[in-house]
């Protein structure tokens, strides 16, 4: 059986907002659909000793919120085989460890109010860039659709996972995709008085682009390419490209964790982002 998708939801509208994205992805891609739910354990070490019927109380609560969820994912795709997981476990640790089980995991960009309601907000962000799948952070709104897939690249590293990523998304959605390349000089050379010759290093960015383009275009000559060279902080010319598109993908850091542009983009931009791993 092909590995499902994975959706951590903890009932807030975020992460409700979250299983309605993950059913459609799952619908659209023929994939099973797994709805996770994390209790975590007594937290900061302390003594507790519940009293009576209480673990089994949460545990139905648990359930409950699961089969609600089941409900909206199933809500405008009655075939869509649907499976509900609880688990206890220490939240970013849990979903991490699920997410090696489906293929992909998907997170609302935050959770519950306070600061052990962050389930998928803040331990979200801790999932993305650490976990092997695709994470998708879902934000913005996603009722719509622009017709577009935006991601971001450097041409000068390896995007294969990224672009893969990225191009299977449009060709699935019948979307447009928009490679985007941000870049600007550090500002320290303009301190130290380098001035680089901007039009140049532009040129040579998008000649770059455009070869990394036609590559793929061979690959999938469904999918409308457009490339784009934008002389701005990555971050912000994927936020710009991400307020017409319906995602945007981008890779984690090469080495661990979550790199800064993907953390940025969970933060602003208008559209679910898709953090692609490219640890080596």
């Amino acid at each position: 059986m092909s590995a499902p998708i994975i959706v951590g939801t903890d009932g807030s509208e975020p992460a409700t907002a979250a299983v309605r994205w993950a059913a459609e992805e799952a619908a659209r891609r023929n994939l099973p659909l797994c709805i996770l739910h994390i209790r975590e354990p007594w937290s900061y070490g302390t003594v507790y000793y519940p009293a009576p019927g209480v673990l089994d109380e949460l545990a139905e609560a648990g359930e409950q919120l699961l089969a609600g969820a089941a409900e909206i994912a199933r809500e405008g795709h009655p075939d869509l085989e649907v499976q509900t997981r609880l688990k206890y476990g220490r939240i970013a640790e849990t979903l991490r460890e699920e997410a090696s089980k489906g293929t992909e995991l998907v997170v609302g960009h935050r959770g519950l109010g306070g600061f052990t309601g962050l389930l998928l907000g803040a331990v979200g962000l801790r999932v993305a860039g650490h976990a092997h799948s695709p994470v998708i952070v879902v934000r913005g709104d996603t009722t719509g659709t622009q017709g577009e897939v935006s991601v971001g690249i450097d041409p000068a590293e390896d995007a294969h996972a990224v672009l893969t990523y990225a191009f299977t998304a449009a060709a699935s959605r019948g979307d447009r995709l928009r490679i985007v390349y941000g870049w600007q000089i550090p500002p320290m050379y303009l301190e130290a008085g380098y001035f680089p010759r901007m039009d140049e290093i532009e040129q040579t960015a998008s000649s770059s682009l455009k070869l990394i383009a036609d590559e793929w275009r061979r690959h999938f000559p469904e999918v409308e390419v457009i490339e784009e060279t934008v002389r701005e902080h990555p971050v912000r010319a994927l936020a710009d490209a991400s307020a017409h598109a319906d995602l945007v993908v981008v890779g984690s850091s090469n080495h661990s964790g979550l790199g800064s542009i993907s953390h940025g983009l969970i933060h602003h931009a208008a559209c679910p982002v898709a953090v692609i791993s490219t640890r080596t």
